[in-house]
């Protein structure tokens, strides 16, 4: 290295170093023990813990010797099942305040840190870079007062296991993140089969929302559909109750995605898609709970209402070769691309499925298929 670049001040040769990308920086950062202080804040730093072992040493790293070497935090996952110790949460908080530059952070279990120590919510709330929160366990009204304290604007947040909570409030709380396009409920459970859901005045709208991910969730569509009224994307999977309203859900729907069978009742309720997603294998219904072919009606229905362009399914090789072409005829008014996911077969000279792809399905001069 030449020796006036180490006669540089640290201010100088910083900003020398942040026109450098990752990879120079990294061998620049091990060109003299003088300029790796300040070489390596140039490269981002992901960091992961399940016990309070993994975060003691995370926490004694990112701490310990070289200054801020917390800042060059981008994506931290503190994932406890269970946090029983104060001296464990306040590790939690030590590395939110100083982990200034973290885009992506997941926090498990959320209710436990803040209320073995407060401190977690004002360091969360402090950080101004988040992209991405992911908070595990939302119990009590600490947890929601820190969502409007909030100095980041996600693009993305995803919500899970929340038992006393109703949607609405969830709403209210997140209608601030301007910049909040994709949410993701988990086993969120706010309404019995039997209860009313709210009236759709009291939900708060967040029309800046366009990506919905739904996920072992009891879901009233009707206020969500009013309190999300610009969604383009839908993923669902193990959602209730049955959809009972008679308007259809979100025109300007774009992708849907459906993981299980249960979920085939959504499809008749949303307008016509660009694009259909199953990604539950067809064939693996269960035929006998369903006698003279009625299983075959879900999948079926689904295509017809959703009226897809573009269209994807996963299938074995071991599939009706009837169904699975009356399957896709159903959508021919607007189909413009099949794909088709098969899943691991037995047969050597076929492992991908192409073979069979190119032999049973009659109707490749009429659709463009991938395989």
């Amino acid at each position: 290295m030449p020796a006036n670049l180490l006669s540089l001040n640290d201010d100088i040769l910083l900003l020398v170093v942040s026109y450098l990308s990752q990879p120079e920086a990294l061998r620049f950062s091990l060109t003299a023990k003088e300029v790796y202080p300040i070489a390596i804040r140039q490269m981002p730093t992901i960091a992961g813990c399940q016990n309070a072992q993994h975060l003691t040493k995370i926490h004694a790293y990112m701490l310990s010797d070289i200054p801020n070497r917390a800042h060059r935090l981008v994506d931290l996952a503190i994932a406890h099942h269970r946090v029983e110790s104060p001296a464990t949460a306040i590790l939690v908080k030590d590395l939110l305040a100083e982990a200034v530059n973290l885009r992506k952070l997941l926090l498990e279990p959320f209710t436990s840190l803040l209320n073995l120590e407060p401190r977690v919510g004002d360091a969360l709330a402090a950080l101004q870079r988040l992209q991405y929160i992911w908070l595990i366990e939302i119990w009590n009204e600490h947890c929601l007062s820190t969502f409007p304290r909030m100095r980041s604007n996600p693009s993305r947040v995803q919500l899970t296991e929340n038992h006393n909570w109703g949607y609405s409030t969830f709403f209210s709380c997140l209608a601030s993140f301007t910049n909040l396009r994709t949410l993701r409920f988990a086993d969120v459970v706010e309404f019995s089969s039997e209860s009313e859901p709210e009236p759709s005045g009291s939900w708060t709208k967040v029309p800046q929302v366009q990506c919905l991910i739904l996920s072992d969730c009891v879901v009233p569509w009707s206020n969500f559909v009013d309190s999300l009224p610009n969604v383009r994307s839908v993923e669902i999977k193990e959602v209730t109750p049955a959809i009972e309203i008679g308007r259809k859900f979100w025109p300007d729907l774009r992708r849907l995605m459906l993981h299980e069978s249960t979920d085939f009742r959504i499809v008749e309720a949303v307008c016509p898609v660009h694009w259909l997603v199953i990604s539950v294998p067809l064939d693996e219904y269960d035929e006998d709970e369903k006698p003279d072919g009625e299983w075959e009606l879900e999948p079926l229905n689904a295509v017809r209402a959703a009226s897809p362009m573009v269209f994807c399914f996963t299938v074995s090789c071991s599939v009706d070769t009837a169904f699975l072409e009356h399957l896709i005829e159903t959508g021919l008014q607007r189909l413009t691309l099949v794909d088709v996911n098969f899943l691991p077969d037995d047969d050597p000279d076929d492992p991908d499925g192409m073979e069979w792809l190119a032999t049973n399905l009659s109707f490749l001069d009429l659709v463009p298929v991938t395989g």
